[in-house]
């Protein structure tokens, strides 16, 4: 883990000098650094505040972290890669057409004054339209999930 930090802070002064920011995403959970624990050590050992988090939501179930992923990532989370699973593979189904419990995260997020993007990270179909209509539904069900308070995600 002390190599990963080393590492990661020689990447983050390459990116800072570019004008870019560097964001880290938990992994799936039998990978280095699979659970958000690690990833927190990890953020602690940086020389730097300025590199953020992709929290990617079928990891993190996987991983059996989304109960509490926002609030322990608190701050931290610059991006999320949305996708769903049925909590064995990564699925990379769409929002909603899995077993995420999403209201408890989008509570969650919004507690925690998340601000950043949401990128819907899906498989794709067999064809365009298939793809396409995958894209659609995920997309729809987080709008439903967001808009005006509603958090349940009808």
């Amino acid at each position: 883990m002390e190599n990963a930090a080393a590492t990661l802070n020689d990447l983050s002064r390459h990116c800072q000098s570019a004008g870019i920011g560097l964001v880290l995403e938990n992994i799936l959970p039998h990978l280095f650094s699979g659970h958000i624990c690690d990833l927190l050590w990890i953020l602690g050992a940086l020389e730097t505040t300025d590199v953020g988090i992709c929290l990617e939501t079928g990891h993190a179930s996987l991983s059996g972290d989304l109960k509490t992923v926002a609030h322990k990532l608190s701050g931290h989370p610059w991006m999320v890669h949305a996708s769903d699973n049925n909590g064995t593979f990564d699925d990379h189904l769409p929002p909603g057409d899995g077993k995420i419990a999403w209201t408890p995260l989008w509570h969650q997020l919004d507690d925690a004054h998340f601000s950043g993007t949401i990128i819907l990270e899906i498989a794709g179909g067999d064809s365009v339209p298939v793809t396409r209509e995958r894209a659609i539904r995920g997309r729809e069900f987080l709008e439903r999930l967001t808009q005006d308070g509603n958090h349940d995600g009808t």
